[in-house]
């Protein structure tokens, strides 16, 4: 067994006997996958519509507003308990999926799908940086902390994987809706 496997499995051991830690890192893998897939969902709706050009517009209108927020944004998390922060930021996150993915069903200008994909965006700007500050707070020991980033990182591979696979399963039969509504 391989070095990398073998820390990676003593890793998830180690979370195996905190359940908070464990659900925050196992969530966290489902949030990379919804991530991924929303993304890609998006750039296929935006290339059936405008071609190459529309893809980079639309990865543009998403991205910018994250970049330029993003910073402004993660610091609010500081200001409340970063148990609620977490929370919030993965309700706002399935509320603006399902915003998208109602304006996608509905055939909305293509305009109003791409400023909703912005919003999509940003409020999954906000999950990181909670994630990243309650692990401390939820781990009891420093190796606890540490297996969150051993095993986290392939947790998250294994999520940019999976995630295009899965968008491709639910595109091929149905519209980029599905993949939000998911």
């Amino acid at each position: 067994m391989s070095g990398v496997l073998a820390r990676t499995i003593a890793a998830i051991r180690t979370l195996g006997a905190n359940r908070a830690i464990l659900r925050v890192v196992i969530a966290y893998g489902g949030f990379t996958i919804g991530e991924w897939a929303t993304w890609i969902a998006m750039l296929v709706y935006a290339f059936d519509r405008g071609g190459a050009a529309g893809a980079g517009i639309v990865a543009l209108v998403q991205l910018a507003p994250s970049a330029v927020l993003g910073p402004i944004v993660a610091g609010i998390g500081d200001r409340y308990p970063r148990e609620r922060m977490l929370v919030g930021s993965y309700v706002a996150q399935a509320a603006a999926m399902a915003v998208v993915a109602i304006a996608l069903l509905g055939d909305a200008p293509v305009p109003v799908v791409y400023g909703l994909a912005a919003l999509s965006t940003l409020a999954i700007t906000l999950t990181r940086p909670a994630h990243g500050s309650i692990l401390p707070s939820l781990a009891r020991t420093p190796e606890e902390l540490t297996s969150t980033h051993v095993a986290g990182g392939p947790l998250t591979q294994i999520g940019v994987l999976v995630a295009p696979a899965l968008a491709g399963i639910l595109l091929a039969p149905f519209r980029p809706a599905a993949v939000f509504l998911v």
